[in-house]
């Protein structure tokens, strides 16, 4: 491309935003397809026109659109030989009938339009050429370009090997690390973080993230370096690129540091650029660590974020341990994006420099929903020279890991628009022998120039920097330390107390992003369930997103698949489980917090037009219908819109229940859901407890006549000998039974007939002995969701049947439902089989030897969403991080086996545990107040009833919690019933 000045606006962002669409519109281009942007200043160019009108012709025909603009830049003259030909010739073309239509062809005179016309055009346009009448093979070569670039950097004692040939030299990391589950990679240290150990050519098999994130903003960070950053909006409004390369897991935010004395150039991360000597990744709650030791010069860089601010901190340590002044060039590198993809995005993006702080900020005022951001990149150094154009700084065809730019003494300093947009800062540092420096390079953007101005004046500073991740680190600290435990078992105890309960707020309830999965958005029954986990550590976060949930409910009832919330836009569907979240959600929150008012909250109901027969969702942005109720009315809407009925008095299924896959099952709205009708009898019964605590004994007897007759409809149409069938087809046809061909077995509908506590006993109890038979793999430590996979049925569930056999939903462990096996298994009461199952979830234990990691891949600390049965991949994670698998594992683990049952001020321990546990502790902080519980099990029990005693004082059944500043020591002691009644009864005489 050819560089141009950038515009400034004059108006707002959004203004401008506006008028450069209109000014597209003036222009006669549409703006909806890229642009190819030819420009041509004499009669000797026509040949390269005609060309570009066979090449736009054979475009169309492989289904590739684009505006093929035509600028006449000849200068004015009365004779018009050169704009009669041009217009003569796109005439007699093949493209004549697409003059000056969308995806066409537009000729225009350069003297007709204005300056600033002229530069949205090249502003816009992905392709640039000049017709000089020479083949199309030179129409993208820029002779010249190059002269415009700094030198070649002269070094005098040069002694490495050129960029890109380091010699690597693959070794295992130190066994005698002192980490806990070390598997020749990585294992946890004394502080729950995960260490990472990284020599020569060791990588693990798939990258092992972190993601930090902040209700406003956050960023993805890989054992190898940095990925994704956002504000705002992880999918929408991304600073620099979301990748989903799992394989290579490039880096577009990187820290090049060059020693200027022998030009040996390293990175501060493990990528891109590969060094021989050792690297110490950690990744811990709301941070990563990268150590590393480069001839003398030891790095650290600590990457962290701000609790409030939308803003990255990355702090560079760099501390010289040799006995010779080091004179080093930092250059911090990064691609912009300013929206969901640098593709799309790049030729809308315009930079500048600010001398004031030291910053490039950039704006991409192409996007309405984010115009008026201003993205700044700043570095606490004062910056000697600097960068726009990504071109220059990786080279033609360069690439990251060997960039052209770093071979030359400085850069450019290119800014504007009509670059391909990049971020390079470039720093001197000279550090005396003993010497250390804190380097503060903040990412981030906020809606005004001020507002970036104050982000950057209150973190600049790196002892201001250092603080704002240090108070988000012990923000991390406090949230984590409100519930602690500590069993037989310390691969457990790290699930627990740090890194499922990280994982479920982090990830999925504040970033919405990982490496897998980028969405941004809100799924309505998705982060109402991970809400479900921190209303002993953040109840107000529960409590926000329970109101924030509601108000995306439509006035019929039905809710929100999904929504971005940064607009309101989202799909509207079929789901037939979706809404009942709602409610189902809302109890447990209210009856641990003890927050009745909850239900007094008004929300609005939004309004948008109900599907089509032939439609199974619609992507829109619904209005507000200016209709509101309280969160008990929206409750009550939502239970009646979902109980539904087939012909065997089933709810139906919809376009999907809590499984989206089985999208074809009801696909002719007749279709059954055997799973649905067990989640309605535990919602309706739970919210009729709820309906006659407020008096409302219609609602109450209306809920639970409904869940009555499910139940019976469950047991009278589902059973099929040996467990519960899941659904039924349109057509009647079972699916989850002896006589389906494919699925003969699904796991839901047997775990949740012992959940709902509305399974007959006896046949639930059958139906978990079958899932354990036919679903749970022993030897691949695998809990299926279902069997077999579905491959060739003629019956069509839907899309989990274009997954392969045996991936994700089909037929491999999808971990959201084996949770569910844990809890229906405590529920029975065995603590060993819990505590087994629960182990063959647990990602510590899947890559706690090098074989392990081998075979798993994925990090060994974070739950996986799925585990693959596929021939050849069994036993590997899928994808890691964003899946509401976290939430669960936290509350089946503390609530269902430990026993930990808050209700409001009351407080109740209800193991079940493995027989050969003696003793577990839980410590809970409870306002200023804390409890040390120590739970003893002298007679190797899994369960049974608890004696409990309080400061040294016996209690009956619970511990009433005070919030009183003390700390409370409490003994719960495990004895089998028969035992408790017995000194009960001495007691008494």
């Amino acid at each position: 491309m050819f560089p141009h000045p950038g515009f400034r606006p004059a108006q707002s962002a959004v203004e401008e935003n506006r008028l450069g669409q209109q000014a597209l519109w003036t222009l006669g281009v549409s703006g909806d397809w890229p642009i190819l942007l030819a420009t041509i200043e004499s009669a000797v160019g026509m040949p390269s026109v005609r060309q570009l009108l066979r090449t736009h012709h054979y475009w169309r025909l492989k289904g590739i659109t684009c505006d093929l603009v035509i600028l006449n830049v000849h200068p004015f003259s009365y004779m018009q030989e050169l704009s009669d030909e041009l217009l003569a010739t796109a005439m007699a073309s093949s493209e004549a009938g697409l003059l000056d239509r969308p995806g066409g062809v537009f000729v225009r005179r350069a003297d007709l339009l204005t300056p600033e016309d002229i530069t949205l055009l090249k502003a816009m346009a992905r392709v640039q050429v000049n017709c000089d009448g020479l083949g199309l093979g030179n129409f993208l070569e820029f002779p010249g370009v190059e002269d415009r670039y700094p030198p070649k950097l002269e070094i005098m004692n040069r002694d490495i090997v050129p960029l890109g040939t380091v010699a690597i030299h693959a070794t295992t990391a130190d066994p005698g690390t002192g980490l806990q589950c070390f598997n020749g990679l990585g294992g946890f240290n004394e502080n729950g973080e995960y260490e990472i150990h990284l020599t020569g050519s060791d990588l693990p098999p798939a990258p092992w993230i972190n993601v930090v994130g902040n209700p406003v903003g956050g960023f993805v960070v890989s054992e190898g370096g940095s990925g994704t950053t956002w504000a705002g909006n992880s999918f929408f409004y991304r600073l620099t690129p979301w990748h989903n390369d799992p394989v290579r897991d490039p880096s577009s935010d990187c820290v090049f540091l060059r020693d200027d004395t022998n030009g040996d150039l390293w990175t501060a991360t493990p990528c891109p650029i590969r060094e021989p000597t050792p690297y110490r990744v950690r990744h811990g709650a709301g941070y990563s660590v990268f150590d590393h030791d480069h001839k003398g010069l030891a790095s650290s860089l600590r990457l962290g974020v701000d609790r409030t601010d939308p803003v990255k901190i990355s702090i560079l340590t760099l501390r010289n341990d040799g006995k010779a002044r080091k004179k080093l060039t930092l250059t911090w590198y990064l691609e912009w994006v300013l929206g969901v993809t640098r593709e799309k995005t790049q030729y809308q993006v315009r930079t500048e420099f600010d001398e004031e702080t030291q910053s490039m900020f950039a704006r991409n005022y192409f996007d309405a929903d984010f115009a008026a951001n201003v993205a700044f990149a700043s570095v606490s150094e004062r910056v000697a020279y600097y960068t726009a154009d990504r071109r220059e700084f990786l080279g033609r065809n360069g690439t990251i890991s060997s960039p052209a730019a770093l071979e030359r003494a400085g850069l450019s300093g290119s800014i504007g628009a009509t670059i391909d947009p990049c971020c390079a800062l470039q720093v001197s540092v000279v550090l005396e022998p003993g010497e250390s420096r804190d380097i503060v390079m903040l990412l981030g953007a906020a809606e005004s120039e001020d507002a970036v101005r104050q982000i950057i004046g209150r973190h600049r500073a790196p002892a201001a920097a250092n603080r704002a991740v240090s108070a988000n680190t012990e923000a991390w600290e406090n949230r984590l330390a409100t519930v602690k435990v500590r069993t037989p078992e310390p691969t457990f105890d790290l699930m627990v107390n740090r890194w499922a309960l990280y994982q479920a707020l982090s990830c999925r309830m504040w970033a919405r992003s990982a490496l897998y999965q980028s969405s941004g958005a809100f799924g309505f029954r998705d982060q109402l369930q991970d809400v479900m986990a921190f209303v002993y550590t953040d109840p107000q976060i529960a409590r926000e997103h329970i109101l924030r949930a509601a108000s995306r409910q439509f006035v019929e009832g039905d809710v929100q698949h999904w929504w971005h919330p940064q607009t309101g836009r989202g799909v509207r569907t079929r789901f037939s489980d979706d809404l009942v979240w709602l409610p189902y959600v809302i109890d447990h929150y209210v009856t641990v917090a003890s927050d009745q008012e909850i239900f007094d909250v008004e929300a609005p109901y939004l309004t948008m037009r109900q599907l089509n027969p032939d439609e199974h969702e619609i992507y829109d942005l619904p209005k507000d219908s200016g209709e509101a109720g309280t969160i008990y009315d929206h409750c009550v809407r939502a239970l009646r819109r979902a109980c539904t009925k087939g012909v065997h008095g089933l709810p139906l299924i919809g376009s999907g229940d809590w499984n989206d896959g089985m999208n074809r099952v009801g696909i002719e709205g007749k279709g059954e859901s055997v799973w649905l009708a067990w989640f309605l009898i535990t919602t309706l019964r739970k919210f009729a407890a709820q309906a006659e605590k407020r008096g409302d004994a219609a609602m109450r007897d209306e809920v639970l006549a409904k869940a009555d007759g499910y139940a019976e409809a469950v047991e009278r149409s589902a059973w099929d000998g040996e467990w519960y069938r899941r659904a039924y087809f349109d057509d009647g046809s079972p699916l989850g039974s002896r006589t389906s061909d494919e699925c003969k077995i699904d796991s839901i509908a047997q775990s949740w007939s012992v959940i709902s506590g509305a399974g007959k006993p006896e046949r639930a109890r059958i139906a978990m002995e079958s899932l354990n038979k036919y679903l749970v793999r022993e030897d691949e430590r695998i809990v299926t969701l279902l069997t077999p996979p579905f491959d060739k049925t003629t019956h069509d569930p839907g899309y989990i049947q274009g997954y392969l056999p045996g991936v994700r939903e089909n037929g491999a462990q999808y971990t959201h439902a084996a949770l569910w096996v844990v809890l229906a298994t405590a529920l029975q009461g065995d603590g060993d089989r819990a505590f087994e199952l629960f182990q063959m979830l647990n990602p510590i234990i899947h890559s706690d030897t090098p074989d392990g990691v081998d075979i798993y891949k994925v990090e060994p600390y974070v739950v996986a969403a799925d585990v693959y049965t596929a021939k050849g991949h069994v036993g590997r994670g899928g994808w890691t991080w964003y899946t509401g698998s976290a939430s669960w594992m936290y509350r089946v683990a503390l609530e269902s086996i430990l026993g930990f049952q808050q209700r409001g001020e009351m407080l109740f321990i209800e193991p079940c545990i493995p027989t050969s546990w003696k003793e577990f502790t839980i410590e809970y902080r409870f306002g200023t107040s804390t409890y040390e519980i120590t739970v003893e099990n002298p007679d190797g029990l899994q369960n049974g009833a608890v004696e409990l005693s309080v400061d040294g004082n016996g209690t009956e059944k619970g511990i009433h919690l005070r919030d009183d500043g003390k700390r409370h020591r409490v003994t719960a002691t495990l004895r089998s019933s028969s035992s408790v009644q017995s000194q009960q009864a001495k007691a008494r005489l």
